[in-house]
């Protein structure tokens, strides 16, 4: 792996290790490596309450969704399915 690496889908099920070097001045460089880990798993699905008092009542071009707020919580858990992270208030 490298720096900042992010785990994706073809990740899922494997078991990762981390290789990590380390250098100070002074001393020898070293290496180490982690053990392997448990098989990477999808994470949960994400499920937002429609009546959530953050998305509800929400100002959206020149009107106000419902209390409910089903439109913004429908509209954010569709593309956090597909891992676009977002939530219902992201376009405000």
């Amino acid at each position: 792996m490298r720096p900042g690496y992010k785990l994706l889908t073809t990740d899922i099920a494997q078991k990762i290790a981390v290789r990590v070097t380390g250098a100070k001045a002074g001393h020898a460089p070293e290496t180490r490596l982690s053990g392997r880990s448990a098989a990477i798993r999808r994470p949960a699905p994400v499920v937002w309450r429609q009546n959530d008092p953050r998305w509800a009542n929400i100002r959206v071009g020149i009107s106000r969704l419902g209390r409910p707020g089903c439109v913004p919580t429908a509209t954010a858990m569709a593309p956090w399915s597909e891992g676009v992270k977002t939530s219902p208030t992201a376009s405000r």
